[in-house]
């Protein structure tokens, strides 16, 4: 069952999607030093892009992927990563 509750973490609200209660439900996140450099590993591991670089406003640049057995994951750079 997935929930959809208002989030306003940032400049812009958004809508935080969770998919279950426990901590492995939903589309795991992984917090990189460069998106770029991120998306290459993924890319050469045969991996792919499922939504491009997304801006969270206030917190970061972020990308949906997919392993060659098309399981999603997420990549997130924070804006101070930027710094």
């Amino acid at each position: 069952m997935w929930e959809i509750t208002p989030w306003n973490g940032g400049e812009t609200p958004c809508l935080l999607v969770t998919t279950g209660k426990e901590e492995s439900a939903g589309i795991n996140t992984i917090g990189v030093d460069s998106l770029g450099d991120a998306l290459s590993r993924v890319n050469n591991a045969v991996g792919k892009t499922v939504d491009g670089t997304n801006k969270v406003p206030g917190v970061g640049m972020q990308v949906y992927c997919a392993d060659p057995e098309e399981n999603l994951f997420g990549l997130m750079q924070s804006f101070e990563q930027n710094n």
